[in-house]
């Protein structure tokens, strides 16, 4: 690399970097072999006094770049070497390969030779390192990420100089792609999951007064294993520190004028803060539902024209996700979202509030067909699941009412008053229920022998009608029985008639089966057997036949082991997926809890309805990136993102009670396949 020297006494300026001639009776110089550092003095000595070796002009941290950083130290001199030379000292880093290039500096992948390991190493440009606001910005980028220690941000591990004198840091390398460039490869639910973490980043940088100024999908990296990191915070500052910024000065106006706030496009320095970053944010949600950046223009100066008048892209998408793109949009700060976690709060809910709809889209299509017991519960449990998700859908209310009636008409064309009484007191209809009282009137008339009976029935007659109309309905238990397992069957066909839909929507999305487990097993209080099992993973099927006692164990590259394991001692059926630091495991007792834990903490919970013997039972466990979902018999019981973490496998455990005999039990784990196209070995 070319040696780059300042000249005497230069400054470069931001109050960050200024040349060691500066410092009077300061070392000026560092030995690139044995690291002595010594002052040249006047005549400016190349060669190190002690071993002869060549040297390179040492700088210092004048201040601070950022406010509220420690106290100025020196930059530590290191060398960088694109090949080690035999018989010369080992570089600090050994530079391999460029990994991108910009208009201030050059990322490398380096070795780092004293821990052995790939690294990230960021270089400034020569004509750069001339320039004091870039000097400036690459050294504020890196003291501001290297103060912020969160997973969505990326680490940095030391800056340095090279022994041309010239700035660079090391950062860890991320093995993925810029946001920007998987823009038409994700379908939206994924999309928003990343703008759910980016804002996790930026809401933790906000609490440490930091602001970022130039968000956008090209400065955030999708990795390979699905983190989410945001990068370039060289125009990042600390809110204390814009009122030392003068109008007209650099850093006075920055950032990307397509996503730029109108308060950063006119530099108005006191309106600027948390909510600027916000505004970018929006600019994003408004691309990835519209496909195009908020600010339009065949120039930058039209661009930041666009900005300053805050004239976004028209657009004819309306609905509750665009409602919040253009909050978060808004003119004056104020109007925005108080806080980068409202703007997140804000998109969940919408994202509730979709699959709300959507389950009521679902529920009305199978509502007009419906003649049979099972498919009125089916049509009601759907407008059921829609509420539960979101409890002000409406129309969802409307719809399960006109279900419950029509179910209700449909048990009084069978005789079956009690059950239309019960479901007319479900959807609080009168009428339904003076239908049901006249059926029962009639049933007890035709049934009437003698006046002692007719009295008694009549009496009967009356108490039930009191009953009816005070909201109380004695049920037999052999009729809460029928209920139930309708509502049981009826779950059970639901998950089987979506299974097709549901295969399908995995090979759409990138999803490839990893594990499958097919068996029945016998009663787990006389211990547990296996009769006969079988897993696929991709087009190969594997099985275990016999009836013995074991464990089924398949090794798939990136996603850990996957194992059935069949305990006859703790009766319990055992699904694990192994992580890095086993942090977190999800525990389902059939018929009793589905419970998260991180550790000993408990994330979340939910009820599970036990099986009833010789009604198959459909277990479905779902992980991608962070999102951990389970399903039985179709229905979601737990939904959880458990948050990134470098190896993202958690730990499953099924167990299941004593003396309970599952019968077809199914446990499906689905995730996706290596991008490499590894393919799985067998089992174990």
């Amino acid at each position: 690399m070319a040696a780059i020297h300042q000249a005497a006494g230069q400054q470069i300026s931001g109050s960050v970097v200024v040349a060691a001639d500066t410092l009077a009776g300061d070392p000026d110089r560092s030995c690139e072999y044995c690291g002595h550092r010594w002052r040249s003095g006047r005549r400016g000595e190349r060669r190190c006094p002690r071993c002869g070796g060549p040297s390179g002009p040492l700088s210092y941290q004048a201040d601070a770049a950022v406010p509220g950083q420690p106290a100025p130290t020196p930059i530590i001199p290191r060398r960088t070497v694109d090949w080690h030379r035999p018989g010369r000292p080992p570089p600090d880093y050994e530079l391999l390969h460029i990994i991108g290039e910009g208009g201030m500096g050059t990322v490398y992948a380096a070795r780092q030779t004293g821990l052995d390991r790939i690294v990230a190493l960021k270089q400034l440009h020569a004509e750069a390192f001339r320039d004091a606001v870039d000097a400036t910005a690459f050294l504020r980028e890196a003291v501001t990420a290297g103060g912020l220690e969160h997973p969505g941000i990326v680490p940095v591990y030391e800056h340095a100089i090279d022994q041309d004198g010239v700035p660079f840091y090391v950062m860890r390398r991320v093995e993925g792609i810029t946001w920007r460039d998987s823009l038409a490869g994700l379908p939206l639910e994924r999309h928003l999951a990343i703008l759910l973490h980016v804002s996790d980043a930026i809401a933790f940088a906000h609490r440490q007064g930091i602001i970022h100024r130039d968000l956008k999908p090209d400065n955030v990296m999708v990795g390979r294993w699905g983190e989410v990191l945001v990068l370039d915070w060289g125009m990042a500052i600390h809110v204390a520190a814009l009122d030392r910024i003068a109008p007209g000065s650099a850093g006075h106006i920055c950032g990307t004028p397509n996503y730029m706030a109108p308060e950063q496009a006119r530099g108005d320095l006191a309106a600027i803060g948390p909510a600027s970053d916000q505004y970018q944010l929006g600019g994003i949600l408004f691309e990835l539902l519209t496909g195009q950046q908020p600010h339009d223009g065949d120039t930058v100066s039209e661009r930041l024209d666009a900005a300053i008048a805050n004239r976004i892209v028209a657009s004819n998408r309306d609905d509750e996700l665009m409602a919040i793109a253009r909050r978060a949009l808004a003119t004056e700060p104020a109007q925005r979202f108080p806080e980068v976690a409202a703007f997140q709060a804000a998109i969940r809910e919408a994202q509730a509030h979709a699959a709300s709809a959507e389950l009521t889209r679902h529920g009305e299509g199978m509502q007009g067909a419906a003649i049979t017991y099972e498919e009125h519960a089916r049509v009601v449990h759907a407008f059921d699941e829609a509420l539960r998700l979101w409890p002000a859908n409406t129309v969802a209310v409307a719809r399960r009412k006109n279900a419950l009636i029509s179910y209700a008409r449909r048990a009084l064309d069978r005789d079956d008053a009690e059950l239309a009484a019960h479901l007319g007191q479900l959807s609080g209809d009168p009428s339904v229920i003076e239908q049901a009282a006249q059926a029962l009137r009639h049933r007890i008339q035709r049934q009437t022998r003698g006046r002692l009976l007719s009295a008694v029935a009549i009496g009967l007659l009356i108490l039930l009608v009191m009953s009816l109309v005070g909201g109380l309905v004695y049920f037999r238990h052999a009729r809460d029985r029928v209920i139930d397992l309708t509502r049981q069957r009826d779950v059970a066909e639901a998950a089987l008639a979506k299974e097709e839909a549901a295969k399908a929507q995995l090979s759409q999305r990138g999803w490839r089966l990893v594990s499958h487990e097919d068996f029945g097993i016998g009663s787990l209080g006389e211990g547990v057997r296996v009769e006969a099992g079988e897993w696929i993973v991709q087009d190969q099927t594997f099985v275990l036949s016999g009836n013995t006692t074991g464990v089924l164990l398949i090794t798939f590259p990136q996603s850990g082991d996957s194992r059935i394991q069949l305990d006859r001692l703790n009766n319990r059926a055992m699904q694990i997926g192994f992580s890095a630091d086993a942090s977190r495991q999800l525990q389902l007792s059939i018929g009793a809890r589905c419970e998260l834990f991180s550790g000993k903490q408990l994330l979340a919970s939910a009820e599970v309805t036990a099986p009833e013997p010789g009604l198959p039972q459909h277990v479905r466990i779902e992980h991608e990136g962070d999102l951990l979902r389970v399903r039985i018999d179709g229905r979601t019981v737990l939904g959880r993102t458990v948050g990134m973490v470098s190896d993202p496998r958690p730990q499953w455990r099924i167990e299941a009670a004593p003396g309970l005999i599952i019968d077809n039990l199914k446990i499906e784990v689905t995730g996706r396949i290596s991008q490499d196209g590894d393919r799985p070995p067998g089992p174990s």
